[in-house]
């Protein structure tokens, strides 16, 4: 562990907006968890636009993920069911003529719950978010938070709780990332990464970050995404992906790190 945290680069996070919504959603410590990680951070680390991004949260323990659960809904100005975020279920979003529906069902379509929030957008202070459940799958809850930035300019944020990755430390959620490009985390003071996760964003490679795995086993749809950005894969393993992809025929399902 003393050798891994050797090569943990930091440097203060500077995006005040960053900083403003991280302080509203909740309680950060880059010692005990929860972090924010992944792609939100490296864009705030070179000073990018984060806020098309998912900003993923991850926890030390189930506890720790039961407990921020909680606490988001406690500061929701909206009323969130905490019950229903603790079943497996899906969700169904529309509008009618005034209101957002949405309507919960469990794994085999019964109605857990059906809620109606007025499209009008209410009136928020500087302290205040809405929250809505946006997506659930096996591995995340993702949350749509509106609340206003540092200018108080009204923003609609994606927050991912990710559920099925527990950590021990930081360094260990920093090493256990497939690709280098999202080996970043904040306690909301400082930005944690790694050297050649720097080298390979400042040069636009996707490169492997467990030496114990290969680009075979990174699902086709987070390569996709990340060429997207402007990264590139070397000559042998760009064949080996469009061969995947010739093969199966799908990029897959994502998890949005």
């Amino acid at each position: 562990m003393e050798d891994l945290f050797n090569d943990i680069v930091v440097k203060e996070l500077t995006d005040r907006n960053f900083i403003h919504f991280i302080n509203k959603i909740g309680d950060f410590d880059i010692k005990n968890g929860p972090w924010i990680a992944g792609g939100s951070v490296r864009k705030a680390y070179y000073g990018e636009d984060w806020t098309k991004q998912d900003v993923d949260i991850f926890f030390k323990d189930e506890n720790q993920l039961s407990l921020f659960k909680h606490n988001l809904a406690k500061l929701a100005k909206n009323k969130i069911d905490i019950e229903i975020l603790d079943k497996t279920f899906q969700i169904s979003n529309f509008d009618d003529e005034n209101s957002k529906v949405s309507i919960w069902y469990d794994n085999v379509y019964n109605v857990l719950m059906h809620q109606s929030t007025p499209l009008k957008k209410p009136i928020l202070s500087n302290d205040d978010i809405v929250v809505h459940v946006h997506f659930k799958s096996d591995n995340a809850i993702t949350f749509e938070i509106t609340t206003n930035d540092i200018n108080h300019e009204k923003k609609a944020l994606k927050l991912q709780v990710i559920n099925t990755r527990m950590s021990e430390s930081f360094v260990k959620l920093i090493n256990d990332f497939d690709l280098t490009a999202c080996q970043f985390v904040t306690d909301g003071k400082f930005i944690y990464t790694k050297s050649n996760a720097l080298l390979d964003c400042e040069n636009k490679k996707i490169k492997i970050a467990n030496s114990l795995s290969s680009i075979h086993h990174v699902k086709p749809v987070r390569i996709a995404k990340y060429m997207a950005y402007g990264f590139t894969l070397e000559d042998d393993q760009m064949k080996e992906f469009i061969n995947r992809l010739t093969l199966n025929g799908a990029l897959g399902e994502s998890n949005d790190y």
